[in-house]
C-alpha cells in the first residue's frame, strides 16, 4: 500500500543525436513510492509528460565569389531564420590566406550583427569556386580569385579561426 506524499520524480534528459541539435527533449514522470526508482502503475499512475525546449542550433554560411564574399548566421533551431548577415568585397592581392582571414572577418561581423561569437557556431558551410574536394578541406584552381591557381586548404584555414567544423562545397553545386 502506498501512501499520500512519497512519490518521487525522474527526470530523464535525452541529448540530441549530432545530426538534430535543435531541440533537447525532457521526460518527467512518477516513480513509486517505494523510492527504488522503478516506474509502477498504482494509484499514482505513472504520468509521462514530453515537451520540447527549444535549443539554438547557430550555423554560419560563407559564398566566396571572385568580387564579393557574403556571410549569414541562422538558428536551425527557429526554421532557420537569419540572426545576421554581411557582405564585403573579396581581397585582390595575399592570395588563399588573404581570402580565407577575409571569410572568417565577415562570419565574425555578421555573428557581432546577431549578438554571437564563434564559439555559438554548430558548424560552417562554404560555397567556393574552383574545384571543390571537401573530403580534403581543399579549393585549388579558383582562377577568379587573386593568387589562387593551386590548391590550398580552405577548411583548415577557416577552422582554426573560427573553431567549428568546416564543410565546402562547389558555389554551382
Amino acid at each position: 500500500s502506498h501512501s499520500h506524499g512519497t512519490a518521487s520524480l525522474s527526470r530523464t534528459i535525452t541529448r540530441p543525436s549530432t545530426r538534430s541539435r535543435s531541440s533537447w527533449y525532457f521526460e518527467i514522470g512518477n516513480l513509486c513510492p517505494s523510492g527504488r526508482g522503478m516506474r509502477k502503475r498504482s494509484w499514482l499512475h505513472t504520468s509521462k509528460v514530453v515537451f520540447k525546449l527549444p535549443v539554438m542550433a547557430i550555423y554560419g554560411g560563407i559564398d566566396l565569389g571572385g568580387t564579393k564574399i557574403q556571410a549569414a548566421v541562422v538558428d536551425e533551431g527557429a526554421d532557420n531564420t537569419v540572426l545576421g548577415h554581411k557582405r564585403d568585397q573579396t581581397p585582390l592581392k595575399g592570395g588563399p590566406k588573404a581570402i580565407a582571414a577575409r571569410m572568417a572577418e565577415v562570419l565574425i561581423e555578421s555573428l557581432e550583427e546577431a549578438g554571437l561569437k564563434t564559439s555559438d557556431l554548430a558548424g560552417v558551410g562554404v560555397g567556393s569556386p574552383g574545384s571543390v574536394d571537401d573530403k580534403k578541406g581543399t579549393v585549388s584552381g579558383a582562377m577568379n580569385l587573386s593568387e589562387w591557381s593551386g590548391s590550398f586548404n580552405l577548411r583548415k584555414a577557416l577552422e582554426k579561426e573560427l573553431g567549428a567544423p568546416v564543410s565546402l562545397g562547389n558555389d554551382v553545386d
